[in-house]
């Protein structure tokens, strides 16, 4: 899927540190192939495994949950998210969560509003933040609409509806064959201060929103170069 079917052309790996690091990235898709691009990308350079955390109630669906422990994913939490840091780990997170991945197309590369966990996560634990744009997965399901209300009946957050599911049964779940950009940013300056920062509103917003922003600056830098949907 990486190499053949998404071609996906990956920038910016040299901004991963050897250590640990809290990547963080836009969202997007309905079934969340962002996590495992990402994923691909990174083992493919390095070797190494990132840990992404995932939303409580995708470890609850039957087959789901074994699927995502056993390629690495992680129940989101900050307790897990620090003991992982501080293991020497890379862990990633989508700020936008579950409103990502239910954008309609009419949105498609708008962001959601970041949840500011993640930078405060990174102030407690004093590690790189790893800005990641990517697209494609967007354009990979053409959501138009978003039954949040059978969704939650299901025991999830949403249930996003695609041009093609459920119309067409299992076949309408297979993604368009979009082209994709992942690109890592240089981390973000995160100066030198006290534990306490991290309990500073201030600070935090601060820093999720220069995140946000250099996101933002490479989904649209990235959809400037890519000349067509599919190439």
């Amino acid at each position: 899927m990486f190499r053949y079917y998404f071609r996906v052309e990956v920038r910016g790996l040299q901004n991963i540190p050897e250590g640990p690091s809290l990547l963080v990235s836009n969202h997007g898709g309905f079934i969340p192939w962002d996590g495992a691009m990402i994923h691909a990308a990174i083992f493919q350079a390095t070797g190494r495994h990132p840990r992404f955390l995932v939303t409580d109630w995708a470890f609850t669906v039957k087959g789901l949950g074994r699927f995502l422990r056993r390629t690495g994913n992680v129940p989101a939490s900050p307790e897990t998210a620090g003991r992982l840091l501080r293991a020497g780990e890379i862990v990633g997170t989508f700020p936008e969560g579950v409103d990502g991945v239910a954008k309609p197309i009419w949105r498609r590369y708008q962001q959601e509003r970041f949840r500011e966990g993640f930078a405060r996560l990174a102030l407690r634990e004093g590690v790189p933040l790893i800005p990641v744009s990517v697209v494609g997965s967007e354009d990979s399901y053409p959501i138009v609409a978003n039954w949040r209300w059978l969704g939650r009946k299901l025991g999830g957050e949403a249930l996003p509806i695609t041009l093609f599911w459920p119309w067409l049964g299992p076949f309408g779940l297979l993604p368009l064959p979009a082209k994709w950009i992942i690109e890592f940013h240089q981390p973000v300056n995160i100066p030198p201060l006290p534990v306490t920062a991290a309990l500073d509103p201030a600070q935090v917003s601060r820093i999720a929103l220069q995140v946000d922003e250099v996101i933002d600056r490479g989904v649209h830098e990235s959809l400037r170069r890519r000349h067509f949907l599919f190439f």
